[in-house]
């Protein structure tokens, strides 16, 4: 595990990183009170796109955020959250 004393700096145009495409992710989607929302789970291949899909999930009104890991271990990578 690694854990960083502050956060990551984003990207400078709100891109989501190159990398998190270099590897199978899955996306956990959650409601505003911080429970799941299955229906809206979303797994994405090595070079598929995490960011267009986070951006489909995001699209759902019920769904205030997305949990990014990694498939096989199911390890916390990201949170990305709807832009206001």
């Amino acid at each position: 595990m690694f854990v960083h004393a502050g956060p990551c700096p984003a990207p400078a145009d709100g891109s989501v990183p190159d990398w998190l495409d270099d590897d199978a992710r899955v996306l956990r989607a959650y409601d505003s009170t911080g429970r799941m929302r299955y229906e809206h789970h979303r797994v994405v291949g090595a070079g598929e796109g995490v960011e267009v899909a986070l951006g489909e999930v995001l699209a759902h009104d019920e769904v205030a955020e997305v949990h990014v890991r990694n498939l096989l271990a199911q390890c916390f990578i990201a949170r990305a959250v709807r832009r206001p």
